[in-house]
């Protein structure tokens, strides 16, 4: 998720570069230069949302149930036997 973010950052401030740099150096007058950011912020944003909201719906996720209790979500079987065989009194 942080690599993401970071990515949309550089994207974002390359993006301001190239539009100043067409605006200051090469003296374009044109409504066209911002699309040298909104585009490429679309793109990642599609490219990064994608695969974010897929493993985002397998994360481990506790919930807090009505009876005062925390429910796990996406947890594997292998883990909750280990839970419960580690919450057993030993002799």
């Amino acid at each position: 998720m942080f690599g993401g973010l970071a990515g949309l950052f550089v994207v974002l401030f390359f993006g301001i570069g190239v539009v100043v740099f067409l605006f200051a150096v090469v003296k374009v007058d044109a409504p066209w230069p911002s699309c040298c950011v909104i585009v490429p912020l679309i793109l990642f944003l599609v490219v990064w949302l994608i695969p974010m909201k897929l493993v985002m719906d397998q994360t481990i996720r506790a919930r807090l149930t009505e009876d005062e209790t925390v429910t796990l979500l996406n947890v594997g079987e292998r883990y909750a036997a280990a839970v419960v065989a580690a919450r057993k009194p030993r002799p």
